[in-house]
């Protein structure tokens, strides 16, 4: 192995590892699971009440 080779390797997996960290410290802050569906409901206006 290439030391190219390793250093993208360790770089993938810190940035995993820092994902993963985050995931699950929103997860036992909010109580919630981070994912794309949760940051773009964020960005919307709530639905009005129906009745």
């Amino acid at each position: 192995m290439t030391p190219e080779m390793i250093q993208s390797w360790s770089i993938a997996l810190i940035g995993g590892v820092l994902i993963g960290a985050a995931a699950v410290w929103l997860m036992a802050a909010q109580g919630r699971i981070m994912g794309v569906s949760g940051i773009l409901a964020g960005l919307l206006p709530p639905k009005p009440a129906a009745g």
